[in-house]
C-alpha cells in the first residue's frame, strides 16, 4: 500500500504537470503547422507503442520534478509577501508533531500527507500554467492579451490555493498532535 501511496503522488505531483507542460509545448511547436489539427493530437496518441510511452512518462516525470522544485519557490516567494500564518503563530516542530502523529494516529496522518500533495500539486501546476502561458503568448501573434492576463491570473490563484493546502495540512497537524498528547495522557 505504501508504494501506491508513493506511486500516486509522484503521478499528480510530478508526471501530470510533466505531461501537460510537454504537451502543451508540443502543441506550440507543431501548432502553426497546416497539417495540424484535434485528429493529428488523436493520432499522436493512437500510434504511440510502448517505448514511446515509457519516455513520454519519463520526461514527463523529470519536467513535473523541476516543475515542482520552480513551484516550491514560487510558493516560498508567495509566502514572504503574503503569509498565511504571522510569524508568531506559526507552528513550531512540525518534524516532532510529524513524527508523532505517523507513529500514533495513521489515519490523520494520511489526511495530513494529503493535503501536502495537493499543495505540491497544486504549486507544480501553477508553474505549469505560468510557462505554458508564456509559451503561447511567445508563440501566437494573435494571442489575445485578455487570454495572457486570464491565464497569469488562473497561476496566482492556483498558487494561492496551494497556500491553503498547506494551512489545511497544519491545522490538520496540531489538531492530530493535541490529540495524540490527549490520548497518550489518559493512557498514563
Amino acid at each position: 500500500m505504501n508504494n501506491l501511496k508513493y506511486t500516486l503522488f509522484d503521478l499528480f505531483v510530478y508526471t501530470l504537470p510533466g505531461a501537460l507542460l510537454l504537451f502543451s509545448g508540443y502543441v506550440v511547436y507543431f501548432g502553426n503547422d497546416k497539417h495540424f489539427s484535434s485528429q493529428t493530437i488523436g493520432s499522436i496518441f493512437s500510434n504511440l507503442n510502448i517505448y514511446e510511452a515509457a519516455i513520454f512518462i519519463i520526461f514527463s516525470y523529470c519536467c513535473g520534478f523541476v516543475c515542482s522544485i520552480i513551484g516550491y519557490y514560487f510558493w516560498r516567494l508567495k509566502e514572504l509577501f503574503f503569509p498565511i500564518f504571522k510569524k508568531d503563530e506559526e507552528p513550531k516542530s512540525k518534524s516532532k508533531k510529524f513524527a508523532t502523529v505517523r507513529e500514533l494516529s495513521k489515519e490523520n496522518f494520511k489526511y495530513i500527507e494529503q493535503w501536502n500533495v495537493l499543495k505540491n500539486f497544486a504549486s507544480a501546476l501553477s508553474v505549469v500554467l505560468l510557462v505554458i502561458d508564456f509559451l503561447f503568448f511567445y508563440q501566437y501573434n494573435g494571442f489575445p492579451v485578455i487570454c495572457f492576463l486570464i491565464g497569469m491570473i488562473l497561476s496566482i490563484l492556483i498558487l494561492f490555493q496551494a497556500s491553503n493546502y498547506h494551512r489545511w495540512a497544519l491545522i490538520d497537524l496540531d489538531n492530530a498532535y493535541q490529540f495524540c498528547l490527549q490520548e497518550q495522557s489518559k493512557q498514563s
